[in-house]
């Protein structure tokens, strides 16, 4: 189902600054500044950063960033449908990208680090 049937035709008219959101399993009209849309727009965001990080990053830290960028996914998927199994997966991924993290973690950080890699600006933008 398309929210916007002009899609069809690659053009769509101005909008009066609203728009289309999947919200609990239902297609509800939205002001572009609402706090759903921007949710939407920063989980999309953090969700780019976390996969960039898991391309860029070599193993075991490509995996924790690639675990949590799914959970992120699963996330918006419980946002949009509503269904519990899907916050269930996120949270699962999410404990276990912590858990893997926490294991390579050599104790608490001394001091303040800048980035001089791609590597590490990568992590640190899915942070």
């Amino acid at each position: 189902m398309l929210a916007k049937q002009c899609l069809l035709l690659f053009a769509c008219p101005g909008d009066g600054g609203e728009t289309t959101v999947l919200f609990k399993g239902k297609l509800e009209r939205a002001p572009k500044d609402s706090p759903l849309v921007k949710f939407y727009g920063a989980l999309d965001t953090a969700t780019a950063y976390a996969f960039k990080a898991a391309a860029l990053l070599p193993r075991p830290q490509a995996r924790i960033m690639r675990l949590a960028g799914f959970a992120l996914m699963e996330l918006g998927f419980y946002i949009a449908t509503g269904r519990a199994e899907h916050l269930e997966t996120a949270l699962a991924l999410y404990k276990r990208a912590l858990k893997l993290a926490y294991a390579m973690a050599g104790g608490p950080p001394r001091s303040w680090v800048a980035c001089a890699s791609a590597e590490c600006s990568a992590a640190d933008e899915a942070r």
